[in-house]
């Protein structure tokens, strides 16, 4: 229990940082979107570089994660995709585990 609790306290500290002008503009655009797994996912084509990016820095600092607390690398991406869906402001693109997109 103590080691998801401090995995949910590093993501919440870790993640937010990664949120730049670009990701804000593609999403109000809804170019982009957040997925369950974790990762942010293209809802158009236009958008792969700001994906890749971000996308690079999440997994670096998911690594970091899991490399601290022991779990899973895909249990913390996962558990950041829980949050990051979480934070998702209304009308931005989302992904469900099963891939659709919707607007929140």
């Amino acid at each position: 229990m103590a080691r998801t609790t401090r995995c949910g306290l590093f993501l919440l500290l870790l993640v937010a940082p990664v949120v730049a002008s670009p990701l804000s503009n593609a999403k109000q655009a809804g170019q982009v979107g957040e997925q369950a797994d974790g990762y942010l996912g293209l809802v158009d084509a236009d958008s792969s570089a700001v994906v890749e990016e971000v996308n690079t820095k999440r997994r670096a600092k998911y690594e970091k994660i899991a490399a601290n607390t022991g779990a899973p690398l895909a249990a913390v991406a996962e558990r950041a995709g829980v949050m990051l869906l979480e934070r998702t402001e209304a009308g931005h693109y989302i992904r469900s585990a099963s891939g659709e997109w919707s607007k929140k």
